[in-house]
Parts: structure tokens; C-alpha cells; sequence
């Protein structure tokens, strides 16, 4: 398996240097996003919200009933991430409980 160092790597010597920057950025932001994400088959963890991402979603305190909490939606990107979902915010809803966007991950993983 390609470890992202690597492909970070390829991708920079690959493209144009003026990218080589916007490529490292790039990078060090994903890594951020998935330091928390389980290696274990089994379990998925939580990757790390972008701004952009905690802007688009309905999210609610720990008290709240509209929502998710962030860290609900952290564990829905990690299962997103974990099972190989691009665009994972266009596919959940907010208006379901956490359990069924969980699900939601798992019925796009399997398609």
C-alpha cells in the first residue's frame, strides 16, 4: 500500500513546482483530518472537521436536539473516510439520529 508521504512525493515531482506548495498544504491538512482514524478493520475512529465542512453540517451541543454533536459527526467522517466516501457531507442528513447516518456510510460504502 502507498503510504501518503510517498504519494505526496509523486504528486510534487510529477506536477508543475508552482503546485508543490498548495500540494504540501494540502497534505498536512489530511493528515490532520485522519491522525484519529482506527487502523483496525473492525472500528472506523474520528477524523478531524474542516472549517468547511463544520459550516455545511447541523451540528448541536451535547444538550441540543436538532443535530449532531461535532464529535458524532467526526466518527461519521471517519466511517465515511474509512470506507472510501468523497464528498461524505453531500450524502448524510442532518435530520437523522447519528446511528442512521452511520448506516447511511455504510449503504454508499457498499455501492
Amino acid at each position: 500500500m502507498i503510504n501518503l508521504k510517498t504519494l505526496e512525493r509523486r504528486l510534487q515531482y510529477r506536477l508543475p513546482s508552482d503546485f508543490a506548495e498548495d500540494i504540501a498544504d494540502e497534505f498536512a491538512k489530511f493528515e490532520v483530518e485522519i491522525r484519529r482514524l482506527s487502523y483496525e478493520e473492525e472500528k472506523h475512529g474520528q477524523a478531524t472537521l474542516t472549517d468547511s465542512e463544520m459550516n455545511r453540517l447541523n451540528t448541536t451541543n451535547q444538550f441540543g436536539s436538532d443535530g449532531l454533536t461535532v464529535i458524532q459527526w467526526q466518527s461519521v467522517k471517519g466511517k465515511a473516510i474509512s470506507n472510501g466516501i468523497t464528498d461524505w457531507t453531500s450524502k448524510v442528513d442532518g435530520e437523522l439520529s447519528y446511528h442512521e447516518n452511520m448506516s447511511l456510510m455504510e449503504m454508499q460504502r457498499e455501492r
